[in-house]
């Protein structure tokens, strides 16, 4: 079974798909998504989550073309902690410097990767290598929404939800 996103690019006037092979029923693929700026490469990075998936949730990055292709991607390393794994993606791009944030709602968790690409000789994505960076912790469903960007320093800044804090309240971090 293969799970689908669809991209749109050039004004709409055409369209290609992210998808799973891995995919299986109840996974969620697609249930955020997140679509970074594109870079000096002329490259975007796309993050799709997937809070149903069988390990627990997962997050997927993309490496996009300028027509809106997928080049390459890769999950995000199974070896965090977590229940509901992408229920909330971002990704952010600044310098060619990639960051991705992954809410984890279950866990009260919001996770910061750096995604490092390779370019082949034609200017392709020949791979992506994923570095875990932090984890922060707070309550209330911390992680059910997130939000991504870089500062002038290359270095990320996070906003979460925390939709269930302050006895349903709601804050963002």
């Amino acid at each position: 079974k293969v799970t689908r996103h669809f991209v749109y690019a050039n004004g709409g006037h055409s369209s290609s798909h992210l998808s799973q092979s891995t995919a299986s029923n109840n996974m969620l693929f697609g249930k955020s998504v997140s679509l970074s700026s594109f870079g000096s490469h002329n490259k975007a990075f796309a993050a799709v989550g997937a809070p149903g998936h069988s390990d627990g949730g997962g997050a997927w990055i993309y490496a996009m073309s300028n027509t809106g292709s997928p080049e390459k991607s890769i999950q995000i390393p199974s070896d965090v902690a977590r229940s509901r794994l992408g229920y909330a993606v971002s990704v952010a791009l600044r310098n060619d410097h990639v960051f991705a944030a992954v809410g984890d709602p279950d866990q009260n968790k919001a996770h910061v990767f750096q995604i490092h690409p390779t370019l082949d000789s034609n200017g392709r994505v020949a791979s992506l290598r994923v570095d875990y960076i932090d984890s922060v912790s707070k309550t209330g469903s911390f992680g059910s929404a997130i939000g991504i960007a870089l500062n002038s320093n290359n270095l990320p800044v996070l906003v979460v939800g925390a939709p269930a804090h302050s006895s349903g309240q709601g804050a963002a971090f």
